[in-house]
């Protein structure tokens, strides 16, 4: 066990600086948008990084608490997940990072897409058709994965 937390330690992703505290407020700095409205963006790869094996992916939430879907599985506004999905499969993420695997050769799409505590979708749209997501590509070389570091460069 503490090997591997050891091993998580020596390799850290990227800087992360928590979003700011929603203040209510109905606009943002220049006045034109609600700052109370979910989302979600990449951090971390560069859309069209380089990935050998794996890649470690960083997102920014806005007014989303991120918790754990195992531990607290019935929805609750405010609070919930993100999923990153790719290659026929998700991945379920509780923080804002998240290591995702390559099983082979080629380019990816990853969306990352807000869910609540259940898995079911947060939506932008009163109708609910509009998921929240993030896209971006990943160009991925099939190899071993060294946990805990990411492989495209910084």
């Amino acid at each position: 066990m503490w090997t591997l937390l050891l091993a998580l330690g020596a390799c850290a992703p990227p800087p992360y600086s928590p979003p700011a505290v929603d203040t209510g407020d109905e606009t943002d700095d220049t006045g034109s948008a609600d700052d109370t409205a979910m989302s979600i963006s990449y951090v971390w790869p560069a859309n069209e990084a380089p990935a050998v094996g794996c890649a470690m992916v960083v997102v920014d939430v806005k007014n989303l608490k991120l918790v754990d879907g195992t531990v607290f599985p019935d929805p609750v506004e405010g609070e919930g997940h993100y999923h990153l999905l790719y290659d026929n499969g998700f991945v379920a993420c509780y923080t804002p990072y998240c290591l995702i695997g390559f099983g082979e050769t080629g380019q990816f799409e990853i969306t990352a897409r807000l869910v609540q505590n259940n898995h079911d979708p947060y939506f932008s749209d009163p109708e609910g058709t509009q998921t929240i997501d993030a896209s971006l590509l990943v160009n991925a070389t099939a190899g071993e994965c060294a946990l805990g570091t990411p492989s495209a460069p910084y």
